[in-house]
């Protein structure tokens, strides 16, 4: 594959693999954060792997749906601070998946960006979204969806 390439990584990461990923070239994101020991996990190994801060994005729960992974809406702050305390990565913003059909999940992500930039004293588009999936697209891009 051409090495132009960016590729962002989604999906559960368990920290055993954080640095089998970070080996992969041209990794500049990370959208499924859970955890502050995972962003820990995933700093300190940037730290020794990287020259370039790390994108991170935290998943948040929008759908409280068994299935779906993220911390509750509630909890995202506090991991967003320990994100923006940590070197080697960047708090770059949100994600979810929501329920299917449930559109409102966008807006409470929406929501919660808002009031998370007031929080860390940052522009709110400096906070990217990133949300739904190939059947909702459309209406996750009117919402903000990058």
């Amino acid at each position: 594959l051409p090495n132009s390439i960016r590729w962002h990584f989604i999906g559960r990461l368990q920290s055993n693999k954080v640095k089998k990923l970070l080996e992969l070239p041209n990794l500049v994101s990370i959208e499924t954060v859970d955890s502050a020991n995972l962003a820990k996990r995933i700093a300190n190994v940037a730290a020794d792997a990287r020259t370039e801060p790390l994108d991170l994005s935290i998943q948040v729960d929008t759908s409280n749906e068994e299935t779906k992974g993220g911390v509750q809406p509630q909890d995202a702050m506090d991991l967003a601070e320990s994100i923006v305390n940590l070197g080697s990565v960047r708090l770059a913003g949100l994600m979810t998946i929501g329920a299917a059909g449930d559109l409102s999940a966008f807006d409470r992500l929406k929501d919660l960006r808002r009031k998370m930039a007031k929080h860390l004293q940052v522009p709110e588009e400096s906070l990217q979204l990133s949300m739904g999936m190939s059947g909702d697209f459309k209406e996750a891009i009117k919402r903000g969806a990058r």
